[in-house]
């Protein structure tokens, strides 16, 4: 196998990577914590990341941030609510309504396969 210098191992990953990252503020992100882009695609995703300790997370405001954002930055965005945690049932249908992808604990392992 022929040798690769560090720089030439470094080109081949990025050319295998599907998804480039956008820059959102640090503070007042406007409800975004990530934007990605499908390289070839060109498909924007908006994410939404709530950490939690507890059991399931109830309240709208994963919601009202993927809202808010995708009308800050792109208003065709895709729009994806993950956790470490889960996502109450009506919150989840809530979301599949308005067509959020949702990652929580039980499929997170699925991340990124958009």
């Amino acid at each position: 196998m022929p040798h690769q210098n560090a720089q030439e191992t470094d080109q081949d990953s990025q050319a295998k990577v599907e998804y480039l990252t956008e820059a959102t503020n640090v503070s007042w992100d406007k409800g975004a914590d990530g934007i990605i882009k499908h390289r070839e695609t060109g498909e924007k995703f908006i994410l939404q990341c709530k950490h939690s300790g507890r059991d399931k997370i109830q309240d709208d405001r994963v919601i009202e941030d993927l809202l808010r954002a995708r009308e800050a930055y792109d208003p065709n965005a895709f729009l994806v609510a993950l956790t470490n945690s889960s996502f109450s049932q009506p919150l989840i249908s809530r979301m599949n309504q308005l067509h959020i992808r949702v990652y929580d604990r039980n499929n997170i392992c699925a991340w990124p396969r958009l």
